[in-house]
């Protein structure tokens, strides 16, 4: 989920990539923030070539790995159908799948969401106004967490 502190846990990650190989973690690299935020876009707008492109270099990826553990990280994973990407992956259903997310408080979520709106320039409009026009459905992490547990 956007705005939760994800990219300082993917820099983490690739700032401490052999100390936690060595444990039996892999982060599976990506870009410089190690985040498969593109994965997530394309499976979300219906590329299904670009999506299958990346899937593929991911099963690569895991396939090589001898680590234990495997991590994928995306905060826009959240906005996925977790069982489209089961199969995009090919991921066995014997596989053990473990799903880690990080929430933030709500308030500081939505606060956080429009400081990075205003930001980017994709809103002007006052706090108010922004929750008026956006709402609140983001914070809704009850809803997000049921349909990954489904999965």
């Amino acid at each position: 989920m956007p705005k939760t502190g994800s990219t300082a846990i993917q820099r983490f990650a690739r700032d401490n990539a052999d100390y936690l190989r060595r444990r039996g973690f892999d982060f599976l690299p990506r870009n410089r923030n190690g985040s498969y935020n593109d994965l997530s876009v394309a499976m979300r707008s219906g590329d299904r070539a670009r999506a299958a492109k990346l899937a593929t270099m991911v099963r690569g990826m895991i396939d090589k790995s001898p680590a234990q553990t495997l991590v994928l990280s995306s905060e826009m994973l959240s906005e996925v159908d977790p069982a489209k990407l089961r199969e995009l992956l090919a991921l066995q259903e014997q596989t053990s799948v473990m799903i880690v997310g990080y929430f933030r408080r709500q308030s500081k979520y939505l606060a956080s969401s429009y400081k990075q709106k205003l930001k980017t320039a994709k809103t002007k409009i006052g706090f108010e106004n922004f929750i008026a026009k956006f709402g609140t459905g983001a914070g809704n992490y009850g809803h997000l967490v049921a349909r990954w547990q489904a999965a």
